[in-house]
């Protein structure tokens, strides 16, 4: 187990330029927390909204419409909102959000 930070050395000098880098380059990436756990659920999050859009009622009666044989076939379907849910998600992902600020 460790020391306590009671029990720690400690003197009363000001710390110097290299120890205060030191101190800002380890703890520099816990300034934005939120903002980095949503970038990091970013492609799930985008995926959600996908799936949500696919599994409303009104696009598959425009799947029917474009694509009559999906009315006899929920498989074709399926596979069709597959395809198409994959290849949006890749878009998205790899070019609407490959340029930063």
């Amino acid at each position: 187990m460790g020391d306590f930070i009671q029990n720690l050395p400690t003197d009363q000098s000001i710390p110097n330029h290299e120890e205060l880098a030191i101190v800002e380059n380890l703890f520099k990436n816990h300034k934005k927390t939120m903002g980095n756990v949503l970038y990091e659920f970013r492609d799930s999050i985008i995926a959600g909204l996908l799936f949500i859009l696919f599994s409303v009622p009104q696009i598959d009666q425009l799947f029917h419409k474009i694509v009559p044989i999906t009315e006899k076939s929920f498989i074709i379907l399926l596979i069709i909102k597959t395809i198409i849910f994959i290849v949006l998600l890749y878009v998205i992902i790899n070019f609407a959000f490959s340029k930063k600020n």
